[in-house]
């Protein structure tokens, strides 16, 4: 078969996309009284702490 008989057709998604929406006011206003709420009582990791953790999980795979 030479290269001029092939014919490409673009790919069909046939997976079902969720529907998006957007948050409300009072949703956005939660979710930041609620991070404000984890990092008051002590509820985060400082960026040291995240790389040190990845570290010890991931790279003794190695």
């Amino acid at each position: 078969m030479n290269a001029s008989a092939l014919k490409l057709e673009p790919l069909k998604n046939t997976a079902k996309e969720p529907e998006l929406k957007p948050y409300t006011m009072d949703e956005i206003n939660q979710m930041i009284d609620e991070s404000l709420d984890d990092i008051k009582n002590g509820r985060v990791y400082t960026t040291e702490q995240v790389d040190q953790i990845m570290k010890e999980k991931f790279f003794c795979l190695f």
